[in-house]
């Protein structure tokens, strides 16, 4: 047999998903948390502010932290679609 099997395959319909967050007084009190990881609890709140994957944060580098007029922009190559993508963040 030559044909390839996933081409016959097709893809199923993925419903929308619930999105849990934290809010504001929930993330306050998990900054004000001790935590056995800094960096990790950093990155955490870091994730949270900006909506940021981790990976993403991961492999942030400062050079991609620019001073614009109106605060500061993330430009940065998202890891996941590998496209280029702007974030304006406040300061």
């Amino acid at each position: 047999m030559d044909s390839d099997i996933k081409k016959l395959a097709k893809a199923f319909k993925q419903g929308e998903s619930q999105r849990e967050y934290l809010t504001f007084s929930e993330l306050n009190r998990m900054a004000s948390a001790d935590c056995k990881y800094p960096i990790l609890k950093k990155a955490f709140i870091c994730s949270c502010l900006t909506g940021l994957r981790w990976s993403d944060i991961d492999r942030m580098k400062w050079l991609e932290v620019r001073d614009e007029d109106n605060g500061a922009r993330i430009i940065f190559r998202q890891k996941k679609t590998d496209g280029l993508e702007y974030l304006d963040i406040s300061t």
